[in-house]
């Protein structure tokens, strides 16, 4: 099966944060690397943006 982009759960949550989200890095780098597939982030509008991303 092909699919153009793949939603993950990796630390993110729709709505508005009561405290800073804990993105798991390290799974998204694991997930791209398996699948080559372009991975979407449902939920993380309100998170801040980081430079080191």
């Amino acid at each position: 099966m092909n699919v153009d982009a793949l939603a993950v759960a990796v630390g993110t949550a729709h709505g508005l944060y009561k405290a800073e989200p804990e993105i798991q890095q390290d799974l998204i780098s694991s997930i791209a690397s398996e699948t080559g597939t372009p991975l979407v982030l449902h939920g993380a509008t309100g998170g801040s943006r980081r430079s080191d991303s």
